[in-house]
């Protein structure tokens, strides 16, 4: 009996095998049936590009066999009609779509068997054709089903959608697609967002050429050239700007446009590009000549009254100058008028702070804290001077003056610490 049992397995493992092959065949064949679409009488008006049902079908007929490359071909189009459908429609889970979709392709562009078969049916048709415009389809597959990305992110932000514009960008940041791919997809992105901002500068419509920038930075927040693009409409713009009379509007313009240009200068894609360092430094000589310009006349006339006020104000100026002059000079190879520009800067803003710490030091207040107060002010400022006398190449003039004063604030500085160490020690007699 049991040899009679024995003897009927084979044909039951048989029979098993056979229904399996039937179930996963007829995945496929149920996907297909529900991609039919048929009138009210139930005749075939033609075949979808995809349905609920024949996704799941196609999902299940993959989970049965990962290697039919027919099979994600099917689910690919499908994801991707229904990705665009929920598009259209607003729908959050369209991003889902898009990256199922994307994932399907990108098997596709990697599968050898599916491209090989295309090649095949190409040549059944026409065995004398050129196969390379199929080889090119293959190889920028993946760059231009991104595409239709670059072209939401630009619709959603002229239309004021930000936040459906980041989940294009998100979907293109985190494709598995080589970083020369991903670069040419933001530039892309770049040229679609700022096409109007050489017309803008051109016009001297600035405030309108920096959105287009701006918008296109809170998407892509350290890309060069489109830093560059800030640099050199900020210059433009800068350049019409009088210390004089627009210092409020300078001031403005550095809060705005000073976070892209220091996350540019950390950036080693900017910082060895040739056109975005020189872009970089004019716009940093425009700022630094407004702030020395207001900042010298206060040097000029102290000894004359000069009230806190404008001694204040003379500072923020010069620390303006300081701020541009220390971003862009280290970067400036060989061009000795941004540090120059910078020396001066530093000479008249340790002059004014000089001038601070002379009053400190005859101030008739409490005498240890006169001097340390004034202790601390010499310091900064030798501090400052000497990052001055370090900066390579400068005017000879200047750097003489720069050492001179250096030397000479440096003998002020060790006479008021020996006062205050006098003082400190009890030796003195004096509060």
């Amino acid at each position: 009996m049991a040899s009679q049992q024995n003897a009927g397995r084979p044909w039951v493992e048989e029979a098993q095998l056979i229904l399996a092959d039937a179930r996963a065949r007829s995945h496929p064949a149920n996907a297909w049936a529900a991609l039919q679409e048929k009138d009210a009488e139930g005749n075939p008006r033609g075949a979808l590009p995809f349905s609920a049902r024949a996704i799941e079908e196609f999902a299940a007929a993959h989970r049965q066999n990962p290697d039919d490359i027919g099979v994600v071909h099917h689910l690919a189009i499908a994801h991707h009609a229904r990705a665009w459908d929920l598009e259209l429609a607003g729908d959050q889970g369209a991003a889902a779509e898009w990256e199922e979709a994307l994932g399907c392709w990108r098997a596709i562009a990697h599968s050898r068997e599916f491209w090989a078969a295309m090649e095949g049916k190409l040549h059944a048709c026409e065995p004398a054709a050129d196969a390379g415009p199929l080889r090119e389809a293959q190889r920028n597959l993946l760059e231009d089903l991104l595409s239709i990305h670059v072209e939401f992110i630009r619709h959603y932000c002229e239309i004021g959608e930000p936040q459906r514009a980041n989940v294009h960008v998100r979907i293109i940041q985190r494709a598995k697609i080589p970083p020369a791919v991903k670069k040419r997809l933001e530039s892309r992105v770049l040229d679609a967002m700022t096409a109007s901002v050489p017309e803008a500068k051109a016009a001297g419509q600035y405030e309108s050429a920096l959105l287009s920038i701006e918008r296109f930075l809170e998407l892509f927040p350290e890309h060069p050239p489109a830093i560059r693009m800030v640099a050199e409409v900020g210059k433009c713009c800068l350049s019409r700007m009088s210390w004089q009379h627009d210092w409020d509007a300078i001031l403005q313009l550095h809060a705005r446009i000073s976070p892209p240009l220091a996350r540019g200068a950390a950036l080693t894609d900017f910082s060895a590009d040739p056109l975005s360092r020189t872009a970089a430094g004019e716009l940093a000589m425009e700022f630094m000549m407004r702030g020395s310009d207001r900042g010298w006349p206060c040097v000029r006339g102290s000894g004359e009254g000069t009230s806190t006020a404008r001694r204040d104000d003379a500072l923020g100026a010069f620390e303006l100058a300081l701020y541009w002059g220390r971003l862009a000079a280290p970067r400036a190879s060989g061009v000795s008028e941004l540090r120059d520009a910078l020396g001066g800067a530093v000479l008249g803003h340790a002059s004014l702070l000089r001038e601070q710490a002379s009053e400190a030091y005859s101030s008739r207040t409490d005498r240890r804290r006169s001097l340390a107060a004034a202790a601390e002010l010499y310091r900064k400022l030798t501090a400052e001077l000497q990052e001055a006398s370090q900066l390579d190449p400068i005017d000879p003039k200047l750097a003489g003056y720069i050492r001179s004063a250096l030397e000479a604030w440096r003998n002020e500085l060790s006479m008021i610490e020996s006062e205050k160490t006098v003082i400190d020690l009890g030796w003195g007699g004096g509060q």
